[in-house]
């Protein structure tokens, strides 16, 4: 995923702990897997905990992109909002 190279993943997995943490993809993390196609939980909590594999965090972005049109500038967008409210 592009914006991986461009922001890094550092980078990335600290705006998507916030994202996640914030229930701004959904209600519950259920709901958000669900909506992804992922099976359970599991990636996003290792998401949130700094654990995930890099082939895991790229996988997600992807998922993010296709289901959902969220590219760098909205991850970036989100990551603002909710430093900027808090």
């Amino acid at each position: 995923m592009s914006f991986i190279v461009n922001l890094g993943m550092e980078k990335i997995v600290e705006i998507l702990k916030v994202v996640l943490s914030s229930k701004l993809l959904g209600a519950s993390l259920g709901e958000v897997a669900n909506v992804l196609g992922y099976k359970g939980r599991s990636t996003l909590y290792r998401i949130i905990n700094s654990s995930a594999s890099e082939r895991a965090v790229a996988t997600f972005c992807q998922k993010l992109y296709e289901k959902l049109s969220i590219d760098e500038d909205s991850l970036k967008c989100m990551m603002a909002a909710i430093t900027t409210v808090h």
